[in-house]
């Protein structure tokens, strides 16, 4: 793998944490898009939207 270093311009982000059973990952979903479409801010017109997956396994218990 080759590995590239690039400077960007600032970002401001948003984020929404699911916390939860994986089962109802798209209820938050569904309220993070209520949220954008609330506040006008659209990935079309110029937003970019990013899912980032994290599983600890050490808070499930195993």
């Amino acid at each position: 793998m080759q590995v590239r270093i690039v400077n960007v311009e600032t970002v401001n982000v948003a984020v929404l944490e699911h916390r939860g059973a994986p089962a109802l990952l798209n209820d938050s979903v569904q309220q993070f898009i209520s949220w954008r479409k609330e506040s006008g801010i659209s990935p079309i017109a110029g937003s970019q939207t990013y899912g980032i997956a994290y599983d600890n396994k050490s808070d499930s218990g195993q």
